[in-house]
């Protein structure tokens, strides 16, 4: 798009482009589990599962900023979709980095 055919509209005005009209950018992540039960006895039972979060490990970027004044960083995404929900881990969010998780369950 180009910067240079929005302008600042004047004080109390709010401008002619319609809302939520500059799409962002779509979600994509594919998260797996496998998991196998291992039978040791009748009533003794073993699982091992592996948890893959974000397997493809694609880039997922946070909306694009519409701040008109600076045309270096018009409508363009300074962070990943991670980083923006707040205190909690950035791996097990949707849009991190690829990670993986491994689990033993002994159920008796």
């Amino acid at each position: 798009m180009n910067p240079a055919a929005f302008s600042v509209p004047p004080a109390g005005v709010q401008g002619s482009e319609g809302r939520n009209d500059i799409g962002g950018f779509g979600l994509t992540q594919i998260d797996l589990s496998l998991a196998r039960t291992f039978p040791i006895t009748e009533r003794i039972k073993l699982q091992f599962r592996t948890d893959a979060f974000n397997l493809l490990n694609h880039p997922n970027f946070t909306n694009p900023l519409a701040l008109i004044g600076s045309h270096a960083i018009f409508l363009s995404s300074r962070s990943m979709l991670n980083q923006g929900l707040g205190g909690l881990n950035p791996l097990f969010q949707e849009g991190g980095p690829r990670s993986l998780q491994l689990s033993l369950k002994l159920t008796f």
